[in-house]
């Protein structure tokens, strides 16, 4: 990782400009997160500086290499915000580019999960289950999601994929299901808003097995998520799906093609592409 740090002073202006300007250097800044590859994090200090300072604002961000760092220094976005809100107010300027070892100690393991966390990036090996009754999908949510989701879990440490979706769809459901084939493999790539990834660019690899039909919906749902909140199950017809609030969205539009495929089907859910 590489640290780029920036402290500037403003041009003489009246106190009630330099806030605002301050705060303008603030937002331009920090919304480039998410807009530049490699960018990892971005916060522009103002509030708070100790009579000793010398600058007015510091601006403290992380990249993932030296690469990124070149490369946000020539991104459009970066050039704009620099251009127009930073350089026509500063008087005085001055960086400190330095790369940091990462610490194992940093790494956050959620086991027995597949899963770990280094600073705002987090990593989750899932599966999860197509399950499909009388026409309609199986799909799960709880009070802090906004959307349904498959049902299914983190796989865990020593644990076959096929052995962690057999062991969800009973812990979700309540009841049994069968294995029918891999259907999907999804690199699923999201910023996350429910309360337990708030704020985190997640990379999720997914496993999706279609399940056997057992011929019926009755079910014995006594599930909770990992935020303790109390999960419900909802059928979804497939003729309603285009519509639904689910995720990731090949849930949405891909079911008849993944019914008729004979081989796994290889997705990629970016929804970072859409900043």
């Amino acid at each position: 990782m590489v640290k780029h740090i920036i402290v500037w002073t403003l041009k003489d202006m009246p106190e009630e400009e330099k806030t605002s300007v301050k705060a303008e250097i603030k937002a331009g800044l920090e919304g480039l997160k998410g807009k530049i590859p490699g960018l990892i994090e971005i916060n522009v200090r103002t509030e708070g500086r100790l009579g000793s300072s010398t600058g007015d604002l510091m601006l403290d961000s992380t990249f993932e290499s030296k690469e990124a760092l070149e490369a946000y220094s020539k991104h459009p976005d970066h050039v704009a915000v620099a251009s127009n809100k930073v350089r026509p107010f500063t008087a005085t300027r001055s960086c400190i580019d330095f790369e940091v070892p990462l610490n194992l100690g940093e790494i956050k393991v959620g086991y027995p999960d597949c899963c770990f966390m280094v600073g705002k990036e987090f990593f989750r090996y899932r599966t999860g289950a197509i399950i499909i009754e009388n026409g309609c999908l199986l799909a799960i949510t709880n009070p802090t999601s906004p959307y349904y989701y498959s049902v299914g879990g983190g796989v865990h440490m020593n644990e076959t994929a096929e052995e962690c979706i057999i062991r969800e769809v009973k812990e979700e459901t309540g009841v049994d299901y069968e294995i029918d084939h891999l259907a999907v493999v999804c690199e699923n790539f999201f910023e996350g808003h429910d309360p337990a990834f708030d704020g985190l660019n997640c990379h999720v690899l997914e496993f999706y097995f279609l399940m056997k039909s057992r011929g019926s919906q009755e079910l014995n749902s006594q599930s909770f998520g990992w935020n303790g909140a109390k999960e419900s199950i909802g059928w979804i017809p497939l003729d309603e799906l285009p519509n639904a609030s689910i995720k990731p969205d090949f849930l949405k539009t891909r079911i008849p093609e993944i019914l008729k495929a004979k081989q796994p089907i290889h997705v990629v859910n970016d929804e970072r592409a859409r900043k």
